[in-house]
């Protein structure tokens, strides 16, 4: 898996696949740990954003990870992961969490939060 940040390349970081299928399991079934701390040590803003992808074989365009089920369109709303607040040496408490974006891609978000923690 492949985080691809906005800020630019060399804050993007990659992330080992595990194979989930076993015999009758679907085709491409993996999963991945998103290491929070690899983000934290690599952020440059107020609010950092990684976009999630997978890299094909060859010279193919990255596949971004994301929601393909169900029968809403916009799973931003709907599908909310709960942020963790983590300490950065710089920049002070930062909320981390994954999210959905309106093109149902995944992504993590990395922001600067305030004594409140939002």
């Amino acid at each position: 898996m492949h985080a691809a940040s906005r800020e630019g390349d060399d804050s993007d970081f990659t992330v080992p696949l595990t194979p989930t299928g076993g015999p009758g399991a679907d085709v491409g079934t993996f999963r991945f740990d998103l290491p929070y701390g690899e983000a934290l040590r690599l952020r440059r803003a107020e609010h950092d954003v990684w976009d999630l992808t997978l890299r094909v074989p060859g010279d193919g365009p990255p596949v971004p990870i994301g929601r393909i089920t169900r029968d809403l369109a916009d799973r931003k709303k709907t599908d909310v992961y709960p942020p963790l607040f983590l300490d950065h040496p710089d920049r002070g408490t930062t909320r981390v969490r994954p999210f959905f974006t309106v093109d149902n891609a995944l992504a993590l978000s990395a922001r600067d939060s305030d004594a409140a923690g939002t």
